[in-house]
């Protein structure tokens, strides 16, 4: 599905309702034309990702194929998903129905996206190149069941065998400790964990998939579509999973650290993440980890303000709203999905805050207010929503 994407410095609008919608002029959302224009627009664009979908998976670059199987087989999840016989609006406030619904949600989401899922974990079990093998951990990861079970393809697919192909890599690493962990082979998990200690690269793989797609959209796509696909591109990376720090965190635990041995290899753990990292997590996790190992609370503040430096320049280009569709968006948000692709999230906030000419602490500031700003918005949202199920509910009981 498509998610919006808002960006700064869009031209103000006429009044509340209007907007200005590159390549059409100033739209009102509140008219029903308005809202009817925009709703073709992004009908036009689900035929365009469609369509795009289909290239790269006729591609004949191997990476391309993959990245086309995982997104088709979202659509065919989603497909399959959306044809469910139990409705959702049946259940009104009887959780036990909703329950019922989303259990038969997500079974039928799995059948409709087994088959494209086994594919590219067949294409993955022969492949040399570590971003197709990522691609299909990540897809085999999202179909395991709830009680671990795999679809029989993804059964061939191994965080140790991704290692092998990509033994610089931290977040590979990660997957094989998690993988150790989750069988009880602590020496396992160790070694994986000195491997990521010493890794010099942090590549989760998902972060190039809006840019390598996007090159590949067809160039009869209108402006406003063109930036809807982005969007929903974005959307996929944003659903990508990130592999678990638990073993890092629990190898690196407060208690572990007290053994000297321990302390300085969490030390090069913490290192390792906060310089190759190359998403947020990284270098949040980097410097948890790093303050345990004793690093000086100066070192520590430092990492702190520039998180939230980098939360704050993330939060100027991705801020949803209504002011979505300008020309504006569409560069600025291009850009950035290609900073992504070429940095990864961290590098390319790092570049952004660079050029800002602004200092992380200031940057802080500002995302400590808008922090403030969404918590207090999510409160709203949170009391209007139970209003509602209450009112649902006590209507319920009256009838």
């Amino acid at each position: 599905e498509s998610q919006t994407i808002a960006v700064a410095a869009l031209p103000p609008a006429r009044k509340a309702s209007e907007v200005e919608v590159c390549g059409v002029g100033v739209v009102d959302l509140a008219s029903a034309e308005g809202a009817a224009q925009l709703e073709r627009a992004g009908d036009d664009a689900s035929v365009a990702m469609r369509r795009l979908v289909g290239t790269m998976r006729a591609s004949g670059d191997e990476r391309v194929r993959a990245l086309g199987l995982y997104l088709d087989a979202g659509f065919a999840g989603s497909d399959a998903a959306r044809d469910s016989t139990l409705q959702e609006a049946d259940c009104a406030a009887d959780e036990a129905c909703r329950q019922r619904h989303d259990a038969a949600t997500v079974d039928d989401y799995a059948a409709g996206a087994q088959p494209l899922i086994d594919a590219l974990a067949r294409a993955a079990s022969t492949t040399r190149d570590p971003m197709v093998y990522a691609v299909a951990v990540q897809a085999c990861r999202r179909a395991a069941a709830p009680g671990g079970g795999l679809p029989r393809a993804c059964q061939r697919i191994s965080a140790e065998q991704w290692a092998r192909l990509d033994p610089d890599n931290a977040i590979a690493w990660l997957h094989v400790a998690t993988s150790a962990r989750s069988r009880g082979d602590g020496a396992a998990e160790a070694d994986a964990l000195q491997h990521l200690a010493s890794a010099r690269e942090s590549r989760l793989y998902g972060d190039r998939l809006p840019d390598i797609a996007l090159s590949l959209l067809p160039s009869d796509a209108s402006p406003l579509e063109r930036l809807q696909v982005m969007a929903a591109l974005f959307g996929t990376f944003a659903t990508w999973s990130f592999p678990q720090y638990q073993s890092v965190t629990r190898y690196c635990s407060v208690e572990a650290v007290r053994d000297a041995n321990r302390r300085q290899d969490c030390d090069a753990i913490a290192s390792a993440l906060v310089a190759h990292g190359s998403t947020l997590t990284d270098l949040d996790i980097g410097k948890l980890i790093g303050a345990r190992a004793g690093w000086p609370d100066e070192k520590v503040d430092a990492i702190t303000s520039e998180l939230d430096a980098a939360r704050a320049i993330q939060a100027r280009i991705l801020l949803t709203g209504d002011q979505t569709y300008g020309c504006g968006s569409v560069v600025q948000f291009r850009n950035y999905l290609g900073r992504v692709a070429q940095r990864g999230e961290l590098g390319a906030a790092r570049l952004a805050i660079q050029e800002s000419g602004e200092t992380t602490v200031d940057l802080a500031r500002e995302y400590q207010v808008v922090l403030k700003k969404w918590m207090r918005e999510a409160q709203a949202r949170d009391a209007a929503a139970q209003a509602a199920v209450d009112a649902a509910s006590a209507a319920s009981s009256g009838s």
